[in-house]
């Protein structure tokens, strides 16, 4: 039972740290939002990515500032307890961009409109009897 207590703890303890990071860019502001965002949330430690070495060193001497705010928003002294800042370049003039997925193309001469449960009735009906089947 102390399992689940302490499972659900940490479960409520990383959706609101969630929502504060959600809400990134107005707690930052548009400056800093447009040159880092966050990553990941993991037990206390808030990963943000940033766009250039200059913003990293920027944003590490606003650490402390960046914490209260978090700390402030999501009004739990010790859910942020810390913030890691990582560079993580600019590519092709997009930052932050997540990577487009490329369009699955099934291959071509598949039979897509039968259920795997005809396909799989079809083949059952073509295999050879056994001899102690019968």
């Amino acid at each position: 039972m102390v399992d689940q207590v302490v499972g659900q703890r940490d479960v409520l303890r990383t959706a609101r740290a969630r929502l504060t990071m959600r809400a990134w860019n107005s707690l930052v502001g548009d400056v800093l939002a447009k040159k880092c965002m966050p990553d990941r949330y993991d037990d206390g430690v808030l990963y943000v990515t940033v766009q250039s070495g200059v913003w990293h060193q920027e944003l590490r001497m606003q650490k402390e500032r960046i914490l209260a705010i978090l700390r402030r928003h999501s009004g739990e002294d010790d859910l942020f307890r810390d913030v890691r800042f990582s560079v993580r370049p600019e590519e092709d003039g997009k930052f932050f961009q997540p990577p487009v997925p490329k369009p699955v193309t099934p291959p071509s001469g598949m039979d897509y409109s039968r259920s795997i449960r005809e396909i799989a009735e079809e083949r059952r009906r073509q295999r050879p009897t056994r001899l102690d089947e019968s």
